[in-house]
């Protein structure tokens, strides 16, 4: 790499190839944006490849890919639902990274009793991982709710899965400004003690 002004240009590197699911257009078009964006700012060629979905992870299963788009969103708010796609034994670790730090330190977090502990041997993984892994954080989705006044109860979920037995009509919500729900949500532990597959 050379610096050229502000920007780092990659000198001498052969093209790549990324692939992509062709499930949905949105697919496509983040491609062939990480396409423009590398050729513009790292002056590397990308090759595009898009496949159906089955095919696609077929083939990063059986490690016939250069670099692959893939995605995660969290399944519950801890440390742990994204931590665990980097575990040697996950299956959700198509890469083929491995580190055996990592691995006990996402043990021993899962393991701790004590919230602080567990959160700082969470963090401890997570710099193992962000040192040693070849994954490039892309974009992170997000979305926009609108609510009306009456309606109670309402509380986004990472995966946009509402559960309606949490929701409510207030008729009178212009006396009821606070947003109780008709049933308690559930609530997910701090990061402590998990049990890992």
């Amino acid at each position: 790499m050379e610096a050229a002004g502000d920007q780092r240009r990659a000198r001498g590197v052969p093209p790549v190839e990324l692939l992509y699911n062709t499930e949905d257009d949105s697919h496509r078009s983040i491609a062939v944006a990480i396409q423009a964006l590398w050729r513009r700012e790292l002056g590397v060629e990308v090759h595009l490849r898009g496949e159906e979905l089955k095919v696609m992870l077929d083939d990063v299963r059986e490690g016939r890919f250069q670099i692959a788009r893939g995605m995660w969103i969290g399944d519950f708010n801890h440390p742990h639902t994204f931590l665990e796609t980097f575990r040697s034994s996950s299956p959700q670790n198509p890469t083929g990274w491995s580190d055996e730090a990592f691995d006990k330190a996402l043990e021993q977090a899962a393991g701790a009793v004590d919230p602080g502990e567990s959160a700082r041997l969470y963090l401890d993984a997570e710099r193992i991982a962000v040192r040693g892994t070849a994954r490039i954080p892309i974009f992170f989705p997000g979305g926009t709710t609108l609510v009306k006044p009456w309606v109670k109860g309402y509380h986004g979920s990472s995966q946009a899965i509402d559960l309606v037995r949490w929701i409510w009509m207030d008729p009178a919500f212009r006396e009821h400004p606070d947003n109780t729900p008709a049933s308690e949500p559930l609530e997910l532990p701090p990061p402590g003690r998990l049990t890992l597959p």
